[in-house]
C-alpha cells in the first residue's frame, strides 16, 4: 500500500512537469553580417502559458480584445507588409488607406510610419462606445537611424448576432490620434 501512494504522490508532482518545451534559434549579433546562431530553450508549464510574441502579430488575447467582442468584433490576424527603406516614404504620418466590409469580415488597412527595424505588436479598443481605435506598437532588437512606411492589415471576424452593438461604431482612428479618425462607411 505504502508503494502505491508513493507512486502515486510521484506521479502527481512530477508526471505533469513539463508539459510544452520551445527551442529557439537567433542570430546573437543581428547587425553582423556574419551569423554567429545562439539555442535556447523555453520551458511551459502548460500549454495556456505558452504565449510567444515574435515579428508583427496580434498581441493575443488582450482586455481590450475582449471588450471588442461586446461589440461584434474579433481581431483575427494582422497583415504585413515591411518596409523597404531605399523607397521614398509616400506618407509621413498614419493614415487609414483602406476599409472593407463584408457581413462576416471587416478588413482595415493602415499605412504608419516607423523604425525600419522594428516588428509590431497589434492590439485594438473601443473608445467612448463609438470609436474602434487600431493599436500599434513597434519593437524590435535594434533601434536603426531611418523610418519608413508600412502596411498593417487587420482582418477582423463579425458576429451576426452582436449587429445592433457592431452599428454602434461610426468611426475608426490609429493609435488614438484624432487626426487619424475615418467615419467607418
Amino acid at each position: 500500500m505504502l508503494i502505491r501512494i508513493t507512486f502515486l504522490i510521484f506521479l502527481a508532482t512530477n508526471g505533469f512537469a513539463q508539459s510544452d518545451t520551445v527551442f529557439i534559434i537567433s542570430n546573437k549579433n543581428e547587425s553582423s553580417v556574419d551569423i554567429d546562431y545562439l539555442c535556447d530553450t523555453l520551458l511551459f508549464d502548460s500549454p495556456q502559458s505558452r504565449i510567444l510574441l515574435y515579428n508583427t502579430m496580434v498581441l493575443p488575447n488582450t482586455s481590450n480584445q475582449q471588450e471588442a467582442k461586446n461589440y461584434g468584433l474579433t481581431l483575427d490576424s494582422i497583415g504585413f507588409e515591411s518596409c523597404k527603406s531605399r523607397e521614398i516614404m509616400k506618407y509621413s504620418r498614419d493614415e487609414i488607406s483602406l476599409v472593407e466590409e463584408t457581413d462576416d469580415n471587416l478588413s482595415i488597412t493602415i499605412m504608419i510610419v516607423g523604425n525600419c527595424c522594428h516588428n509590431f505588436l497589434c492590439d485594438i479598443e473601443i473608445r467612448d462606445e463609438s470609436i474602434l481605435n487600431l493599436i500599434y506598437l513597434g519593437y524590435g532588437s535594434m533601434y536603426c537611424s531611418c523610418s519608413c512606411n508600412f502596411q498593417l492589415t487587420y482582418y477582423f471576424s463579425k458576429w451576426k448576432f452582436m449587429a445592433l452593438e457592431y452599428d454602434r461604431i461610426k468611426k475608426i482612428m490609429i493609435n488614438g490620434n484624432l487626426k487619424t479618425l475615418k467615419n467607418r462607411p
